[in-house]
């Protein structure tokens, strides 16, 4: 996957021009993310906050969530 399209400015752009706003990190106890991992990209053209739809649009590819990890619990 080279490209991604914003769903708000309708622009694709590289995805080596993506603005990362914000990263989860993988739990050190089990080596997992979330089942609603933060990475938070924003678009490089209107800045809009890029979801799910955003990455994945024209790539044939879907997101599937795994079983919930909650990394709060003892």
């Amino acid at each position: 996957m080279t490209e991604v399209k914003c769903v708000h400015c309708k622009n694709a752009m590289k995805v080596s021009e993506l603005n990362v706003l914000e990263v989860e990190p993988v739990c050190e106890e089990c080596g997992t993310a979330s089942n609603q991992p933060k990475i938070l990209f924003a678009c490089a053209t209107c800045g809009s906050e890029l979801e799910g739809a955003d990455l994945l649009g024209g790539t044939g590819l879907a997101y599937y969530h795994s079983k919930s990890h909650d990394s709060t619990a003892e």
